[in-house]
């Protein structure tokens, strides 16, 4: 009885230390399982737990030997027992490795994801930092180019200055007015040439010829000269005289020699038969002139029609607003600003009170008024080599 009860006694204790020591490792290895990794200490723990079975085991072995000697029987079947719980011990320790060994490979890829992270970070951080580099470029770019814009700007403010000035003289000082006691009208200066061996200089007045008629009718044939105004850059008007020297009524063009042997400020440049031929419609024009009296005022237009007939003779019709007053006045190409033409006409409608219709002007083209000089030996259209423009040259009879 005495040895039933010790060996119920070690069968019980041997039974719950091996119960005690597999659901102590079964649950940390579910627990394992269920977070997929462990914590060293956690780890650390079941070694632990390990250590104090394999203490207990040789406990129960030292008491094996004891039993040996007194009951066989047990003996056999304590180590049957023991046999059973270091094979279960074993088991438990080879999973406590194999989840090791998952919490190691865990832990490594753990960290290569941290690395993967970091890299991926640090190259967020280079692009977003190259990025802001050139951003910073694009500034210093942007602020360089705000700087030399306006630079840019202020020179071409300063050169529209100068050209405005140069405009000025190339088609607007070159235009006077013609006035009779009730005609007033429009001239353009050519360019004053020096008479050789002289000192003195001619210039000449292109016009139209109806102009020239109606101030001398209006003086009645008493003074042949016509009242010439010219304008200057500083505002002042010089009071001139002007002579007749050659006229034609069918294409209403006229020439006068100004009365005076100083040269003129501006002159206007004469366009090239070459350039003239080129003429096309929608070519961009500027008409100077003195509509009403007033001083030359430019307006712009383009060319609308190149051969308008009117009583058997071609004009040049044009968009540029004109009124009464810019008969006799310049029609300038609006790019190189030459003498294109003279105005000549402007349609009215209605006959008992007509109406201007200001942006049908007619004009008299260079070509005729050159063929005309030519043709009557009145003058040559000299081109030379050193002036882009030609020059006329009156022919003396």
């Amino acid at each position: 009885m005495h040895r039933i009860l010790i060996l119920g006694a070690m069968a019980l204790v041997a039974g719950s230390i091996a119960v005690t020591g597999y659901g102590d490792i079964e649950s940390r290895l579910e627990r394992l399982d269920r977070l997929q990794r462990e914590t060293p200490s956690e780890v650390r723990a079941i070694e632990a737990s390990l250590a104090g079975i394999h203490g207990e085991l040789e406990e129960l072995h030292s008491l094996l030997g004891v039993l040996d000697a007194r009951d066989s029987r047990g003996a056999d079947e304590l180590r049957d027992r023991l046999s059973t719980l270091t094979s279960e011990i074993g088991a438990t320790a080879a999973r406590l490795v194999e989840q090791q060994t998952g919490l190691e490979t865990l832990e490594s890829r753990q960290r290569e994801v941290a690395r993967e992270e970091l890299r991926v970070r640090l190259e967020t951080i280079e692009v977003s930092l190259a990025q802001w580099n050139r951003i910073q470029d694009d500034v210093t770019a942007i602020a360089t180019l705000v700087r030399t814009t306006k630079d840019e700007v202020d020179s071409i403010g300063a050169e529209m200055s100068r050209d405005v000035d140069v405009m000025w003289c190339e088609i607007v000082g070159p235009t006077v007015q013609l006035a009779g006691e009730a005609t007033v009208g429009s001239g353009v200066l050519l360019q004053s040439r020096e008479k050789p061996g002289t000192g003195e200089y001619e210039t000449l007045i292109l016009t139209s010829w109806h102009v020239v008629r109606d101030i001398r009718a209006d003086a009645g044939g008493a003074d042949p000269s016509i009242p010439v105004a010219v304008y200057t850059s500083d505002g002042a008007v010089l009071s001139e005289t002007a002579q007749l020297v050659h006229y034609d009524a069918h294409i209403d063009a006229a020439v006068l020699r100004l009365n005076t042997t100083l040269p003129v400020a501006c002159g206007a440049r004469l366009a090239s038969r070459e350039r003239l031929d080129r003429m096309r419609i929608f070519e961009p024009v500027y008409a100077v002139g003195c509509p009403l009296g007033n001083d030359p005022i430019p307006t712009a237009g383009e060319i609308s029609a190149t051969d308008h007939v009117i009583d058997g003779n071609s004009y040049w019709m044009i968009s540029a607003p004109t009124y009464i007053g810019n008969s006799g006045g310049g029609l300038y190409d609006a790019q190189t600003h030459e003498l294109l033409g003279i105005f000549s006409k402007i349609y009215t409608h209605g006959s008992l009170r007509p109406t201007v219709v200001p942006h049908m002007g007619l004009v008299t083209p260079l070509t005729q008024i050159y063929d005309w000089l030519e043709a009557k030996g009145y003058a040559r259209v000299d081109v030379t080599f050193d002036k882009e423009s030609p020059i006329l040259t009156l022919v003396e009879h």
